[in-house]
């Protein structure tokens, strides 16, 4: 034992005279290893880009956007169901991924179409696009759209199509192209909207919060303090819902940049029946239409119940069954709409819409979940009002920073007029 012991000091002893030598060959000056000073150490400049852009070199987040037929089937049948819009144009598709969009865009008789990708993944769309014969329409153009230049002498395109929407819409931050769009010119989408409303989820607070509270026997709610301090991207079922639905921010995508989606929108959410509101919902609508034009303030999106109401086989003429190639032929007529002031307006093409929320089958974007530290009972008549502020974080610009002020008012159980509200809460959330 005595020898034992002699051997590990000694080699302590030889470790001690080592380390001296061990930082000396380190690759920081020395200087910089004897000071601890945060001005000793080197930092980098912060990159905001590269985990965001790595995430989507893998194949599974893009199977689980092309999966989403709600997502996919929408874009598939705007594009394919227009060729007034986009036989002949030029065309740029930002954050192309596997490039899908740009191969409808392709197939619909576009003349040019520019893909544009920042991550690994450009290479397996650059791969596809010769793999189905489009490698002389769609050229890969591998950076970030608010750095890119275009080649071959252009400089603006007919058409931007973009799935740039992210959780709360405004997640993903890349309305950063506009500078492309030629006057006259279409994005599609065309126009989203975020919506609001409370709901009741006593499976994602189990599952989130007092799931904490007895873990195999053993009080971990400490685990439980900072759910509350990020948003929760969940799918929430109809049923759920308590209030009604509340316009938060209507983006006319058209005229939009990206310096007008920093936004604190006012709120008032009245309560449809009785229960305990956990959270508020936020969730988006989504429009592509023919020229652009902005939706009537009453207009409603498509709600897609299930795969039934989800149309791609005949718009994509795979094995389409003959009552769904008479269903497109017969959808392909005129567009009736009315403008602000009454008139109908006569248009060609089709339009498309569809929800992400709760009414709709789920999407990939789920929807964005803001929970309240102190859940709110509420009865019929109840009305919770405040207002919700957005904006791009500070710490990262591919990330969201949420603050919500709120109060709530009681009906009288006699008169049924609002009563006093006893505080204002304030949350603040990280979306990310």
């Amino acid at each position: 034992m005595e020898q034992e012991l002699v051997k590990v000091r000694a080699r302590f002893e030889d470790l001690g005279r080592r380390v001296p030598e061990l930082l000396s060959e380190s690759e920081y000056p020395e200087e910089q290893v004897a000071s601890t000073s945060v001005e000793a150490i080197p930092t980098k400049p912060r990159d905001d880009d590269t985990h965001y852009f790595d995430s989507y070199s893998y194949n599974e987040i893009h199977a689980v956007m092309i999966q989403d037929s709600v997502r996919t089937s929408s874009y598939a049948t705007f594009i394919l169901s227009n060729p007034q819009i986009f036989k002949d144009a030029v065309v740029m598709d930002v954050g192309c991924g596997t490039g899908i969009l740009s191969m409808f865009a392709a197939r619909a008789g576009a003349r040019k179409v520019f893909a544009i990708e920042a991550s690994g993944v450009g290479v397996k769309a650059e791969q596809n696009f010769k793999d189905n014969g489009y490698e002389d329409i769609i050229t890969l153009i591998r950076g970030k759209v608010e750095n890119i230049s275009l080649p071959d002498g252009y400089t603006h395109v007919d058409v931007i199509i973009s799935e740039w929407m992210g959780y709360s819409l405004l997640y993903e931050s890349m309305l950063d192209s506009d500078k492309f769009l030629r006057a006259g010119g279409l994005m599609a989408p065309s126009q989203c909207r975020i919506m609001a409303n409370l709901v009741e989820i006593p499976s994602v607070i189990k599952e989130n919060v007092t799931f904490w509270d007895n873990v195999y026997g053993f009080n971990m709610s400490s685990m439980a303090k900072e759910v509350y301090d990020d948003a929760l991207i969940e799918v929430v079922s109809a049923d759920a819902v308590l209030t009604n639905d509340e316009l938060i921010k209507d983006i006319p995508i058209q005229r939009v940049t990206s310096k007008n989606l920093d936004f604190s929108s006012p709120f008032v959410l009245t309560a449809t029946r009785p229960g305990k509101a956990h959270a508020l919902l936020l969730y988006f609508d989504t429009w592509f239409t023919t020229d652009g034009a902005d939706v009537p303030s009453d207009a409603e999106p498509t709600i897609a119940k299930g795969e039934g109401d989800v149309i791609t086989t005949d718009v994509l003429q795979i094995k389409a069954r003959p009552e769904l190639v008479a269903r497109r032929k017969s959808s392909m007529g005129p567009i009736r709409k009315k403008s602000m002031s009454g008139e109908e307006i006569i248009k060609d093409g089709k339009e498309v819409s569809f929800s992400t929320g709760p009414a709709s089958m789920p999407t990939h974007w789920k929807q964005t979940l803001f929970l309240f530290r102190n859940p709110v009972d509420v009865k019929e008549g109840t009305c919770i009002s405040g207002r919700l502020h957005m904006r791009k974080s500070e710490d990262n610009s591919r990330e969201l920073d949420a603050e919500i002020h709120f109060k709530v008012q009681h009906p009288d159980l006699h008169t049924k007029e609002l009563t006093p509200a006893k505080e204002t809460v304030v949350q603040s959330y990280k979306i990310r």
